[in-house]
């Protein structure tokens, strides 16, 4: 069986990476001044921000979660800006910085999101994928890092697995104290997968861009045996042989696993960059990662804690829960008993510093393509919706939303076709299209919609240029509140997508990306939620309904001014991030002008819901003023509506703007009420959880089903047909 790494423990609990980085925070302090330095020496920020629109791209590989992911961008971020001050001392504008924050599928950006600070002076995302493939668009990326992440291997070498291999590892989990083939055997996979890594950042950076990586490491001609790592892995193995004879596994299981870890001499580093080619050396040396580590003894239950956040998981996979807890529990005891042997273990130059610069040189756009390899005061804000893979979640419920969708697909494709210069676009930033999802929750509706469109914008720039070798190679930015179950969408992106991915957690309110760096941007089903019920609805007391249908004039004009509010800001930041020329296709629900929304099937919708919370809290399940202070952050335009808020902002045509039918295929709403339902409350469920509690909610949507289905004849008077709105807009030149 083949080991492959796997991300550090995530959450916040007691063992997750979060709570336990400190060590790691102490280690990347020792070349904190050293980064800076090299920076100021040999960074040329003021030409690499003049090439790229002033915007700087900095690729963190290997984020993991917890504060030091977020000390580690800012640190970078104000040595650049030092030296653009240093640089351009006269000048008053600064460069706009775009992190991107990498790791495995399975690490847990949820948290990763849902910590970003506040006040953070970047736009952030998110990337899921191995660092041994490639990640983003060719030359885009300005500064990219690696903090104690690339010594871990993208799998354990397969030839120690072999029985008949002369590399057979019998009885050890790891190659300290191994035979010479073993030992070879993790170097060569060392090479390998850095040469893979350094294939791919020579893609990826720009020439004169710069790459950092700090690494567990041993000087040159060590024996790795002789380190203080190398006992803590001869331990683990031990502690593990000694479980298997109590019966806890068959000794076989410790034979089949190898730790897919290695640390390299600099030597061998060095190697492996002048076999690459593309990069100087301008700095490499090892230091101490902890100088101020004079007593291990009074330090290794901490030590082993942070171990494990960052190995329970490789452990737990092939192992079990039960058997990697055991381990780690006497791991501790093991190395207090034998403190005196491990004071004698070399710990002094075992962290590797090196700093590369991309050379400059041309490359051939041709020369890679994305591999099959690469692959309460009381206003309600609004929340995504159900995440995970449940019964009640968006993923298993958004059928519905695909079809309503569905009906504007060729709509967006003959748009594209007539409107969309992808040929100038394209040629105007390198060759790369960047295409934004505003909204994108999870399921495979978000996918197929990227696919589509980038498939649109494909046929439209070979039209254009069809006698061309090259096509443009395409950056997709999924979009969601932080709170958005971003782990799911990660590990459920396509293995065959011919794109790079990036999730941005985020209002779609607020500014999400740099100035003039999207060329296409796209939110389905989204906007129609605000970004919290209006404030004002709690002073013309909405009393005992939860939304504005059937409410007083003075309700309904509050929700049309929080609706012209959160459109106009969210105008405003689109018309910052899109480049002239780009467009923005909208679709939501919408309302015929003049038509209350009562009339509408979605306003009998929300009545229903209301009249249950009211019978709810007669039964005493909760007060009565909970319904009061509770209303649903909801609003379907018309398209009369739509069209002044886009003209105050001013910087966007108007190229197309409808109301459509979003299920002209839906005949008998009876048929499908109970499955109606399961979609709103896949979408719905999280607000009315946070307001109401989880047994609240989940009766609501019980009884909900059946109220409806009982008033099935009313409901289907109600008016169904033109409810979808449908808006083509194009940034102005």
């Amino acid at each position: 069986m083949v080991i492959k790494a796997l991300a550090p423990n995530g959450g916040t609990g007691e063992f997750s990476y979060s709570k336990n980085s400190y060590f790691q925070k102490q280690n990347l302090s020792v070349v904190e001044s050293k980064i800076e330095e090299e920076i100021q020496k040999k960074l040329d920020v003021n030409k690499l921000a003049s090439a790229s629109n002033m915007i700087i791209r900095i690729a963190d590989l290997g984020c993991a979660t917890g504060p030091n992911t977020f000390m580690n961008a800012q640190n970078v971020i104000e040595g650049i800006k030092h030296k653009y001050q240093s640089q351009c001392p006269n000048t008053e504008t600064e460069p706009e910085f775009h992190v991107f924050f990498n790791d495995l599928p399975s690490n847990d950006f949820n948290t990763l999101f849902t910590s970003l600070p506040q006040d953070r002076s970047y736009f952030a995302a998110g990337v899921p994928g191995s660092f041994y493939n490639r990640l983003f668009p060719q030359s885009c990326i300005h500064f990219a890092y690696s903090t104690l992440a690339l010594h871990f291997l993208s799998k354990s070498p397969e030839v120690v697995q072999e029985r008949n291999s002369p590399a057979w590892n019998k009885g050890r989990i790891h190659h300290t104290g191994a035979s010479k083939e073993v030992v070879d055997a993790y170097a060569t996979q060392f090479g390998e997968d850095v040469g893979k890594f350094l294939d791919a950042r020579a893609m990826e950076l720009v020439p004169g861009g710069m790459l950092v990586i700090v690494m567990s490491s041993v000087p040159n001609g060590m024996p790795y045996s002789e380190v203080a790592s190398g006992m803590l892995f001869d331990c683990m193995g031990s502690i593990l042989i000694d479980l298997s004879k109590e019966g806890l596994f068959d000794e076989s299981e410790i034979d089949s696993f190898n730790l897919p870890c290695y640390a390299s001499s600099p030597e061998e580093m060095r190697k492996v960059v002048e076999r690459n080619g593309k990069f100087s050396i301008e700095r490499m040396e090892l230091t101490n990662p902890m100088p101020l580590l004079k007593n291990i003894q009074t330090l290794i239950p901490d030590w082993i804690t942070h171990v494990r956040v960052v190995m329970d998981p490789i452990f737990s996979r092939h192992f079990g829960n039960q058997v990697t807890h055991q381990m780690f529990q006497r791991l501790t005891k093991h190395l207090l008993d034998k403190v005196q042997v491990l004071e004698t273990k070399y710990r002094d130059k075992t962290q590797l510093f090196v700093v590369l610069q991309r050379k400059e040189v041309f490359m051939d756009r041709l020369s890679h393509q994305i591999s099959e390899d690469e692959r309460v005061k009381m206003a309600i804000n609004t929340l995504p919706p159900n995440g995970g893979s449940g019964t009640f979640s968006y993923s298993k419920n958004s059928y519905f939303q695909k079809q309503s969708s569905s009906v504007e697909e060729s709509k967006i494709v003959e748009e594209i076709q007539k409107k969309l210069d992808v040929k100038t676009l394209a040629s105007a930033s390198n060759m790369i299209i960047r295409v934004a999802d505003l909204g994108c929750a999870t399921g495979p509706n978000t996918f197929t919609s990227a696919q589509k469109v980038l498939e649109a914008i494909k046929n439209k720039y070979q039209s254009q240029c069809s006698n061309s070798e090259t096509t443009p190679e395409f950056h997709v930015f999924f979009n969601d509140l932080p709170s958005n179950d971003f782990n799911t969408l990660f590990s459920s992106l396509p293995q065959d997508r011919n794109y790079f991915a990036s999730g941005v957690p985020g209002s779609f309110y607020n500014l999400l990306f740099p100035q003039s760096s999207i060329h296409f941007a796209y939110s389905s089903y989204a906007l129609h939620f605000l970004s919290k019920a209006p404030e004002v609805v709690q002073e013309v007391k909405n009393k005992g309904r939860i939304h504005y249908t059937s409410a007083s004039k003075e309700v309904v004009d509050a929700y049309a001014d929080q609706f012209g509010v959160d459109a106009g800001k969210f105008l405003d930041a689109r018309a910052m991030e899109l480049v002239p020329g780009g467009m923005l296709v909208i679709v939501m629900q919408g309302a015929p002008h003049g038509m209350p929304h009562s009339h509408i099937i979605n306003g009998m919708l929300f009545d229903s819901m209301g009249t249950i919370l009211m019978d709810l809290s007669k039964e005493g399940v909760f007060e009565e003023c909970e319904v009061d202070s509770f209303n649903f952050p909801y609003y379907a335009p018309s398209p009369e509506e739509m069209k002044k808020v886009i003209e105050k902002n001013g910087r966007f045509s108007i190229e197309r703007m409808e109301l459509t039918d979003p299920a002209p295929w839906l005949k008998s709403m009876d048929q499908v009420i109970p499955e109606w339902i399961l979609h709103v409350r896949a979408a719905m469920e999280p607000l009315f959880i946070t307001h109401f509690g989880n047994q609240p909610t989940h009766q609501m949507f019980q009884r909900l089903t059946k109220h409806l289905l009982d008033k099935s004849q009313l409901l289907e008077t109600k008016y169904r047909d033109k409810i979808q709105l449908f808006l083509v807009l194009k940034k102005k030149e």
